[in-house]
């Protein structure tokens, strides 16, 4: 009887000394799993509204560091899980094991999720830092273009002005050129916009098949969608470039044919 009073004493004295670890398993799982909810439901919102993508980026970056700290604490619960069972703590262990699995499974999911979303969003501020670029080179052709156009009244000779519309033909020549630029610059435009409503955009939106507004319409909800910042300074750009392009145009159209008619009236 003393041995099994001993024995009895022994256990209880494990239990006690157990207890704080199967509290802190407790503790441990129901944080992790209020973390893994907090930020699905966070990615599942997508980008805040008037904000950019640099901003979103950074978002992904500081979820991508609080998953390494929360790695950690699944870890520690694989360890609790299996220092309880290896002690005889059997109160429960089957449905700690269970939660452990579908603690890890879900993590997983988050975990892919995450590293898809650093990886758009990447992918979107290379291709957004590229149309930039496209557009600060058209928006440079287009002051220099502009401030080329002979002017409008001129006072000089025949032979002066006989150059000066050989140099409109060759800007003329020039802005037929720059076509293609800016056929380029409207896809890679449209398509950014696409990317980033598709990135940005919540996941109980309708990802696929949205029209986009007009080039140059004002952009703070489309179908629904937040949108970023980024998108209106893309239509502005887009508005920007095309209206000038086309008003260019119109002056060397127009410049062209008033300087041929002051040329034929001095022959």
């Amino acid at each position: 009887f003393q041995q099994l009073q001993l024995q009895q004493q022994e256990k209880e004295s494990n239990l006690k000394k157990l207890l704080p670890q199967a509290e802190m398993f407790e503790q441990l799982s129901n944080k992790l799993q209020q973390f893994m909810e907090n930020k699905s439901r966070l990615l599942a919102s997508g980008n805040q509204p008037d904000q950019d993508i640099a901003h979103f980026s950074q978002q992904i970056q500081e979820l991508t560091l609080a998953m390494e700290d929360q790695k950690e604490n699944l870890d520690t619960l694989e360890h609790l899980v299996t220092t309880l069972g290896s002690c005889g703590f059997a109160l429960d262990l089957s449905q700690h094991q269970d939660k452990i699995q579908n603690l890890k499974k879900d993590f997983t999911e988050l975990q892919k999720t995450v590293q898809e979303r650093e990886k758009d969003a990447s992918t979107c501020q290379e291709q957004l830092d590229e149309f930039r670029k496209l557009i600060r080179t058209f928006q440079k052709w287009l002051k220099e273009t502009e401030g080329n156009v002979p002017p409008a009244k001129t006072f000089v000779s025949a032979k002066e002005l006989e150059k000066q519309i050989e140099h409109l033909k060759d800007l003329i020549s020039d802005w037929e050129s720059k076509g293609a630029l800016l056929g380029e610059i409207n896809a890679k435009g449209t398509a950014l916009e696409s990317l980033i409503m598709d990135i940005t955009a919540p996941d109980s939106q309708a990802k696929t098949g949205s029209i986009l507004p007009p080039v140059g319409s004002s952009v703070g909800s489309v179908n629904g969608y937040h949108t970023c910042k980024d998108l209106t300074e893309i239509q502005c750009d887009m508005f920007d470039v095309n209206s000038k392009y086309e008003k260019l145009w119109e002056v060397l159209r127009e410049r062209q044919e008033s300087l041929q008619t002051v040329f034929s009236r001095m022959e």
